[in-house]
């Protein structure tokens, strides 16, 4: 097997043209056609995953965040580019590919989340699909769900503030959804879960009476990569998939 094939799995499920404009996506480091036996699977690649792929032996590091993100105006050692450049790691990432894709982040997380069924949609106007919304299969209070979402998500930090006490229809986006707070609201959730929540973002969601829980961006999104491994590991029996040793850097008090 070589990286080619599994790009162009990923491609089958999670297509690279899906992506926003301005994310970067795909093969960022190496060739298509160099051949893998091992891959490591990692939320983001960091010099330390690298470091971890080098020592066990991964050809290929399949990563969420992209690598390579603004524009690189120089290459310095210990810099994750020059790690896989030296080592001859190469890298595919997908980032909003995965995050809209049917059984992507969004989809994981409203699963964890305890949404049932099929979630709907989260749509803004004139943009894909990248969140989900529904219904719980029976209410709860607020607290408790925190608590539920914490220990769901195995989240170091849960920041959240609180509307009403009882949750009822959730709202969720992995990473960052600051941006879809009002549009969660309009599309009648009285909860929404996401990432990096900012001081008025809190504020705006008390405004607007609804629930916001800030679990974090790699909790929220951190579960697809062991959804990936099973996924790889279906399609390919003969490779070694290994879920990064990388962690939250984020703690609290």
């Amino acid at each position: 097997m070589n990286t080619g094939d599994i790009y162009s799995f990923i491609n089958t499920f999670a297509p690279f043209d899906t992506a926003e404009k301005w994310d970067n996506v795909g093969l960022l480091v190496g060739n298509s056609d160099n051949l893998i036996t091992k891959v490591l699977i990692s939320l983001d690649i960091t010099p330390a995953v690298v470091f971890e792929a080098y020592e066990k032996g991964a050809e290929l590091i399949v990563s969420h965040h992209p690598v390579i993100f603004d524009p690189l105006k120089n290459l310095v050692p210990n810099s994750a580019p020059y790690l896989l450049a030296k080592y001859g790691i190469d890298a595919i990432c997908a980032h909003t590919n995965l995050d809209i894709a049917e059984n992507g982040v969004n989809d994981v997380l409203a699963k964890a989340a305890g949404i049932k069924d099929r979630p709907e949609l989260l749509i803004e106007k004139g943009k894909q699909a990248i969140g989900r919304i529904g219904f719980l299969e029976n209410d709860m209070l607020f607290d408790d769900y925190v608590c539920f979402i914490k220990n769901v998500l195995n989240s170091n930090i849960v920041r959240y503030s609180k509307s009403s006490s009882s949750v009822c229809k959730v709202a969720v986006v992995g990473g960052a959804g600051d941006d879809y707070i009002e549009l969660a609201r309009e599309a009648g959730a009285d909860t929404f879960l996401t990432g990096d929540v900012k001081y008025h973002d809190f504020l705006l969601a008390n405004e607007l009476g609804m629930n916001l829980i800030d679990a974090g961006h790699f909790s929220t999104e951190n579960l697809i990569i062991t959804y990936l491994k099973e996924k790889f590991e279906n399609e390919f029996p003969q490779t070694i998939f290994i879920v990064s040793e990388h962690k939250d850097i984020i703690k609290g008090m």
